[in-house]
């Protein structure tokens, strides 16, 4: 699990990413960085601390990967409707993620400071 905070100074959102490739919830969160938005994050990468940050972190957006280890964006999206069905879900699919078509346009943001 990591935790990760960007422009205090703000409305910091809190947004909870189910990813277990490094890769995707780093370009997740510069994405974020670079939309503006002022967050707060925590990154998980089993169904035990998705269910855990789900109650100790109360987030207000969940990006969830659509596949991983044992678990999927599928049953954390039912977990999630069950626990508290007004939290916002996205489903991404990050570079090497299966499916994943970046368009030809398409750029990747640089690496977080």
């Amino acid at each position: 699990m990591t935790v990760a905070e960007s422009d205090p100074a703000r409305r910091v959102v809190r947004i909870l990413i189910l990813e277990d490739e490094a890769l995707g919830a780093d370009l997740a969160q510069r994405l974020l960085v670079r939309a503006g938005l002022s967050f707060s994050v925590v990154v998980v990468d089993t169904k035990a601390s998705f269910i855990e940050q789900l109650a100790a972190f109360r987030p207000e957006v969940i990006l969830a990967d659509y596949r991983l280890p044992g678990f999927s964006g599928r049953e954390a999206l039912k977990i999630v409707q069950a626990e508290d069905p007004d939290t916002d879900t996205i489903r991404a699919r990050y570079p090497g993620s299966t499916g994943y078509r970046p368009s030809s346009t398409a750029a990747v943001p640089p690496p977080l400071p």
